[in-house]
């Protein structure tokens, strides 16, 4: 089993018996790990030293958040903290530890998702007092943000924008904390202010789905 001492995860050796231990995710885990960041070349490789660090890294995650275990989304954010220190797995392991538990993210990937619902309805809330004609058409449409935002915080942006653009955001997000991720969104929103009041249902929809994506 592990150990309270384990659980704690900083010490290297503590990480290394937690990522050899299997996980009751596992076969979850390795199917998000060959469609996570493709595009970067330290992922793009099957089963290569990237693919096979955010294997490593999430396992250990789940085991020892095991009141989460494992969600996905948590491997774009895990992918982007191992292309900051691709030759120190226990150092990225250490920084998704403070991102999810220092910085209170853990709480978007509990069962049930309880803070989830409130970061939806907030951001709506601050769309339709900056960007009214944004606000408007969503109406119009029958869509909130719980439709093409939640991607964007369950991920911190790392699913969305490319990764340089991602971790300029997580430095800022660090430092300021959670505004940062709603004033990215409302600038991202703010570039389609005037597109979006000019589509049918239809294309609205499928433009909110993937107009933020960098290829």
């Amino acid at each position: 089993g592990i150990t309270l001492h384990e659980r704690a995860g900083t010490p290297q050796d503590a990480y290394a018996r937690l990522c050899e231990t299997p996980s009751p995710y596992d076969a979850m885990i390795r199917r998000d790990v060959h469609r996570t960041l493709p595009q970067e070349e330290l992922f793009r490789e099957r089963n290569g030293p990237g693919q096979l660090a955010l294997f490593r890294l999430l396992r250990a995650l789940a085991i020892r958040l095991w009141d989460i275990g494992y969600c996905q989304s948590l491997n774009f954010v895990v992918a982007t903290l191992i292309g900051v220190f691709p030759e120190d797995e226990a150092t990225a392991f250490r920084c998704a530890l403070a991102l999810l538990l220092r910085h209170s993210l853990a709480d978007l990937y509990r069962p049930k998702f309880p803070r989830l619902g409130v970061v939806v309805w907030q951001f709506d809330r601050v769309v339709e007092g900056f960007l009214p004609k944004v606000h408007a058409a969503l109406v119009r449409h029958g869509v909130n943000s719980e439709y093409y935002a939640i991607q964007w915080f369950l991920t911190l942006f790392a699913s969305d924008l490319r990764q340089a653009v991602v971790r300029r955001i997580w430095d800022r997000f660090l430092v300021a904390g959670w505004r940062v991720l709603v004033q990215v969104g409302l600038a991202l929103l703010y570039t389609v202010q005037d597109v979006l009041p000019t589509l049918d249902t239809c294309h609205a929809l499928s433009f909110l789905r993937r107009f933020a994506h960098s290829d």
